[in-house]
C-alpha cells in the first residue's frame, strides 16, 4: 500500500481540524489540537556555520473511549547550514492504543515518520516505519505502582529498557512517575502541571534528488509548565504552556553522505493546546 502524497494529506488534515471545532464530542469523542513554537536555536555545533535553526510543531490527536487514538504532527526543523539530505519538513502519523487486562497494562503504537519528500514521491524505506511498545504489571492490588518494559527510540536507536510507573502525594499536589522517561507534578484540581520528560524520535528522510535514503534523529529533555482552563465551550478546554528544551541534539546525513551530529543547545518554547 503506497503512502499518501503530501498534496492529499494536507486537505484531509485541514478537514479533520475543521470538524473537531464543529462536532468535537459527537464525532471524535476525545482529542486535541496543539501548537508549539521555539525560539531559534542560534548556537549550532561546530559541524555547521553559525546560522539559526527554526522549529515549531502543529499536532492533532483524536480517539475514543476504548483507548484507540490517531496521532499526527508536523514539525518544521529548518537547518539552513550545509547541505542536509532532507528538507526539514517532518511528519508523524500513527495509531496507538492503551489496553488493560486485570493487573496487566499494554501500550502500542505503529505508524509512519517521514520527511515530506518521502510522502510526496511515495518512496518509503525501512526507517520510515516506527513502532513503540510498553507492557506493565501492577505491583500492588490498588494498582498504584507497575513494573514493566518499554521499547522505543527515545534514547537514540530502538531499544528495550525497564520501566516503572506510579504516583504519590507530595506537598501541594500529586507526583506521577514514568521512569526512565518522565516525572510530572499536578496541582490538586489539575489546573497546573509541571513535567520533565526525555524525548527522542526519528524520521525517514529522502534528499531532493531522491538518491539518498537516510534518517534524521532528534533528542532532548523538555521541561514544561502548563495551565489548564476547562469547560470553555461544549466540553472544550485550553491549555497554555511554556517550557525549555534542554540539551537538544540532532543527527542526520548531508547530501554527500557525511553523518552530522549537531548540538543545538537549550531554547524556550510556548505551547497552546485545545482539548475536548
Amino acid at each position: 500500500m503506497g503512502v499518501t502524497s503530501i498534496r492529499g494529506v494536507r486537505p484531509l488534515l485541514q478537514a479533520l481540524a475543521g470538524l473537531t471545532f464543529m462536532f468535537p464530542a459527537a464525532v471524535w469523542g476525545y482529542g486535541s489540537l496543539e501548537w508549539q513554537q521555539w525560539r531559534d536555536y542560534d548556537e549550532p555545533g561546530p559541524a555547521t556555520a553559525a546560522e539559526p535553526v527554526s522549529r515549531s510543531v502543529r499536532g492533532l490527536q483524536v480517539g475514543d473511549r476504548h483507548g484507540l487514538r490517531f496521532v499526527w504532527d508536523y514539525q518544521p526543523l529548518r537547518i539552513r547550514s550545509g547541505q542536509p539530505a532532507h528538507n526539514g519538513h517532518l511528519h508523524r502519523m500513527a495509531l496507538e492504543t492503551r489496553q488493560e487486562r486485570g493487573a496487566w497494562k499494554l501500550y502500542a503504537r505503529a505508524g509512519i515518520h517521514a520527511t515530506s519528500n518521502v510522502l510526496k514521491h511515495q518512496e518509503p524505506h525501512s526507517d520510515v516505519w516506527v513502532g513503540r511498545l510498553g507492557l506493565w504489571r501492577d505491583l500492588t492490588a490498588s494498582g498504584g505502582w507497575a513494573l514493566g518494559v518499554r521499547g522505543d527510540h527515545r534514547f537514540g536507536r530502538f531499544q528495550w529498557v525497564p520501566a516503572l510507573r506510579g504516583g504519590f502525594a507530595a506537598g501541594y499536589g500529586q507526583v506521577t512517575l514514568d521512569l526512565p522517561r518522565m516525572v510530572r507534578w499536578r496541582s490538586p484540581h489539575g489546573r497546573w502541571s509541571l513535567k520533565a520528560a526525555r524525548q527522542g524520535e526519528k524520521w525517514g528522510a529522502l534528499d531532493d534528488q531522491r538518491g539518498l535514503e537516510s534518517t534524521i534523529r532528534l533528542e532532548e529533555w523538555k521541561l514544561t509548565l502548563i495551565r489548564r482552563f476547562s469547560s470553555l465551550y461544549r466540553g472544550m478546554g485550553v491549555e497554555l504552556g511554556a517550557g525549555m528544551s534542554l540539551d537538544t541534539r540532532v543527527r542526520y546525513r548531508e547530501e554527500n553522505g557525511r553523518l552530522i551530529r549537531q548540538t543545538l543547545g537549550d531554547q524556550p518554547f510556548l505551547l497552546v493546546r485545545l482539548h475536548w
